[in-house]
């Protein structure tokens, strides 16, 4: 990755940070304004999980946001997030909404530019605009920004993962594998993976970089407000995230045919786990990880459309192997169409007001143009 590349990468979230906030109002603060709520929360001492204190403290910064949802947003993710953003909490909310739309755009850019390091090599510029310009209009994406959602953190957290190891930074591989601890549901079978890839080769420094980053963290988060276990434990049995409407298998199956336990059918995926990890002891990390990751989305106990952010390393390993390996024109055309459709679908059913549950497809379909993909380019 080129500096000129890099550079481009920041200029694009900057741009991005300062315009979307004042040609589209709103944008960028529906989900943001429950991480910047409980971070400022924790920042002045106080339960950043209190429900009461939340919706006061929304209530003010965005009243008719506030009753238009009718209902206060609570961060249901771990405490290492709120740490996190605890430099942006101390931000007026419109301003801290700007940065955090500048920081979704760098974040999302680095992804898609590690993610391509990993199947062209030498790392190849002219075609990586194309990518990051597919990226951009990516459905997920798009949806991400719009919302202020922090899946993007999960995505730069594995891919840095695998490129520091590679590197053989194995410390700061470890600490990266604490921003997958931000939706673990979502990256389960990533993480299994990569554990048992530790354990079989003994690269403990990955392990102790993730445990160091997450000692810290819990330490920092005591330090501001020491009763934060309680009051997690107390969001999460009030508040179950796993019995919202999601976009995921597991909800289509409890909201259409009452099958609550189907949920959990994501587990019986740790079966691959053995397959899986000889892809990563044969050097292949990204194919481990994209694979994981597009049988983890549909079968996740929950999980929202943004979610689906985490398929775009699949979608640039598709775009490298056709550069790389595409025999005849005429592949290339139908399988750049295939990801087309899938994004006009996704696109199409946005606007609707449908169930979050009628979007679990999106991963499957996925699924199928990766295998196509593949099987156009390796034969």
């Amino acid at each position: 990755m080129t500096g000129k590349v890099i550079l481009s990468i920041l200029l694009l979230g900057m741009v991005m940070g300062v315009a979307l906030p004042i040609t589209v109002p709103g944008m960028g603060e529906g989900d943001f304004l429950a991480y910047w709520s409980a971070s400022r929360l924790l920042a002045q001492g106080e339960n950043p999980y209190d429900p009461d204190a939340l919706a006061t403290l929304q209530q003010a910064v965005r009243p008719q946001r506030y009753q238009e949802q009718g209902a206060v947003l609570p961060a249901w993710n771990p405490p290492w997030l709120l740490i996190l953003f605890l430099p942006i909490s101390l931000l007026p909310f419109s301003i801290a909404t700007g940065v955090w739309i500048a920081c979704n755009g760098i974040l999302g850019g680095m992804s898609a530019a590690l993610a391509w390091g990993q199947v062209v090599r030498p790392f190849d510029a002219r075609g990586f605009l194309f990518v990051l310009f597919a990226g951009l209009v990516f459905p997920s994406f798009l949806v991400t920004v719009a919302i202020g959602q922090v899946t993007v953190l999960v995505l730069i957290g594995m891919l840095s993962s695998i490129v520091l190891i590679q590197s053989r930074r194995e410390w700061l591989a470890g600490a990266a594998l604490l921003l997958c601890g931000i939706k673990p549901h979502l990256c389960f079978l990533f993480l299994a993976i990569l554990g048992f890839w530790i354990i079989r080769n003994r690269r403990w420094k990955v392990a102790g970089g993730l445990a160091v980053s997450l000692l810290s963290s819990l330490i920092l988060v005591t330090i501001f407000y020491p009763a934060w276990v309680s009051a997690y434990r107390d969001l999460l049995s009030h508040m179950p995230v796993a019995d919202i409407d999601t976009s995921t298998l597991g909800s289509f199956m409890q909201q259409r045919f009452g099958l609550p336990y189907f949920r959990w059918a994501g587990t019986l995926l740790l079966v691959l786990l053995v397959p899986f990890t000889r892809l990563v002891f044969k050097n292949h990390w990204l194919t481990a990880l994209n694979l994981s990751t597009l049988l983890t989305l549909p079968f996740a106990p929950y999980g929202f459309g943004a979610d689906q952010v985490l398929l775009l390393p699949a979608m640039v390993e598709i775009t490298g192997w056709l550069k790389l390996k595409a025999k005849q024109p005429w592949q290339t055309v139908l399988v750049l169409l295939a990801p087309i459709l899938v994004n006009l679908g996704w696109l199409f059913w946005m606007p609707k007001n449908v169930p979050n549950h009628t979007l679990f497809w999106i991963p499957l379909a996925a699924l199928a143009v990766y295998a196509l993909v593949w099987r156009l380019t390796h034969r």
